[in-house]
């Protein structure tokens, strides 16, 4: 895999300018590039803690044994970047319930799932300052040398071109 993807990109997307049942396209792109593009088991769980029922969930649930969610998420390497990025969380000047939010989210197992796999992590989270509450993907991403861009970046980069018929 290529790109890990956050689900924030997936929920905005369904959200906002790619709605499964109006722009199905971006979906099937999605699917049919699954050897490049993935995400995680932590990312398929949130999808259907967060939207479950809606048409985003169906989609999850749908193309969960597709190849696209990843359930190689906790071999051992990938358990020990966690640890890794656990203890770096745990040692920056923020408050506990940032640490501890951030920590049980997908967010650390995505960074990590990346940076054992040589994946660019897609997401819509900028860099914060660090004097910041919030502990962003970024921000981990960078003390890790793990590569993140949105979704725009994603496909400019790997020359998707989506047809709308009318």
């Amino acid at each position: 895999m290529k790109y890990c993807c956050d689900s924030n990109i997936l929920i905005t997307a369904n959200n906002t300018y790619y709605p499964i049942d109006v722009f199905p396209v971006f979906w099937d792109w999605l699917i049919a590039n699954q050897v490049k593009v993935g995400t995680i088991s932590w990312v398929h769980r949130e999808l259907m803690d967060k939207v479950g029922g809606d048409n985003l969930s169906t989609w999850a649930t749908a193309n969960k044994k597709s190849g696209f969610f990843r359930f190689d998420d906790h071999d051992d390497d990938v358990q020990i970047c966690f640890g890794e990025i656990a203890n770096y969380v745990g040692n920056l000047d923020k408050p506990a319930e940032q640490k501890a939010f951030f920590l049980s989210k997908a967010d650390p197992w995505l960074i990590a799932y990346s940076a054992v796999n040589k994946c660019k992590l897609v997401t819509l989270e900028n860099l914060v300052a660090e004097n910041a509450r919030r502990i962003a993907i970024p921000n981990v991403c960078n003390a890790f040398g793990v590569e993140y861009l949105n979704t725009f970046a994603m496909l400019k980069a790997e020359s998707a071109f989506f047809r709308a018929s009318v």
